[in-house]
């Protein structure tokens, strides 16, 4: 019995990881300025009330068309990648959700995370989505400029 799961962790180890590459984003290149507001708090509870240190941005019809031609026909993962800025000191100062239009699952994540966003057979060249973005910024962890570039990931075995 102990030989065959030692065999089973064996070859659990052995198969081959998921190969991850970043993809091409075909959508027209875009850059917008986003003006973060307060979060409306209730001014008697001070720096107890949960809003007290938040801002928040909606950034709407983001358009996406991610090149999967090479992955037609094959069985994927994408991932949607928020990474950690510099104008952050923490993940906690960053929470994005997103709204999908498309194909793309909708969403929530904090800076530094990969979250799954599309998983099954690619049928076409490209994968189309356009996000509503809704970007929440703890005050405690901002340095006072924020870059958002997310991007996507894909994993095949």
């Amino acid at each position: 019995m102990l030989a065959w799961c030692l065999a089973c962790v064996l070859l659990a180890a052995a198969r081959p990881a998921a190969a991850t590459e970043r993809l091409t984003d075909l959508a027209p290149a875009r850059q917008v300025r986003v003006d973060l507001q307060w979060a409306p708090i209730q001014w008697q509870r001070g720096d107890r009330d949960p809003s007290y240190h938040l801002m928040s941005a909606d950034v709407p019809r983001i358009e996406y068309r991610l090149d999967v031609a090479r992955y037609v026909g094959r069985q994927v993962r994408v991932l949607y990648v928020i990474p950690l800025d510099a104008g952050l000191t923490s993940p906690l100062g960053l929470k994005v959700r997103w709204k999908s239009q498309g194909a793309l699952r909708a969403g929530e994540a904090r800076a530094g995370d990969r979250v799954t966003v599309f998983e099954g057979r690619i049928a076409a060249g490209s994968l189309d989505d356009v996000f509503d973005v809704q970007l929440e910024v703890d005050s405690r962890y901002f340095t006072g400029r924020l870059r958002f570039d997310p991007y996507f990931e894909i994993e095949a075995p």
